[in-house]
């Protein structure tokens, strides 16, 4: 099981893209193939990929303290010439952070008064399918706060949260 990591959190992401970089993640020999974190960080890629690991070393490190791993953090990018841009992205990702937690706060705020639109659609019996659907998706049309969607999706559908399978899926149909 991987560690979750607060620094750097907005540069992790799940698929490559262009002007990032993978690292190696040290393995506790658990894990049955190497795995590897994408970062779109693009002063990483010119650097070795010795430098690669120890950054790595210190993101993984579960023995050490956030202020730690943000002084090692640091004393790495120095030493690698990449200083500006390190504490360049710890600002924006501070930012990041920061507008996340306000969000969240106006999103939970707001879900009461959303929840209950929405379930008043699901529950109104005299609509058909399509009405239904039709006032769902202007409801969800006038939601501007972002994690509201995904909050109402997500306690909706519990299973799609838990990573459970849904009931049912639709697929198209091959043509044959």
């Amino acid at each position: 099981m991987l560690p979750i990591i607060l620094l750097f959190s907005s540069l992790i992401i799940a698929s490559a893209t262009e002007g990032g970089i993978d690292i190696p993640i040290p393995s506790d020999g658990s894990d049955s193939v190497p795995l590897t974190l994408h970062f779109n960080f693009p002063a990483m890629s010119k650097l070795s990929e010795q430098a690669k690991k120890e950054f790595a070393h210190i993101l993984f490190n579960k023995g050490i303290t956030k202020t730690e791993m943000e002084n090692q953090i640091r004393s790495w990018g120095a030493k690698n010439g990449i200083l500006d841009a390190v504490n360049t992205e710890m600002t924006k990702d501070e930012q990041r952070t920061k507008d996340m937690r306000v969000n969240i706060n106006r999103a939970l705020a707001e879900f009461p008064a959303a929840f209950a639109k929405y379930n008043a659609i699901g529950d109104n019996k005299s609509l058909t399918v399509n009405q239904a659907k039709e006032q769902t998706d202007a409801l969800l049309d006038t939601i501007k706060t972002p994690y509201l969607k995904r909050l109402i999706y997500a306690l909706s559908y519990p299973e799609y949260a838990e990573g459970e399978e849904p009931l049912f899926s639709v697929n198209a149909a091959k043509r044959r």
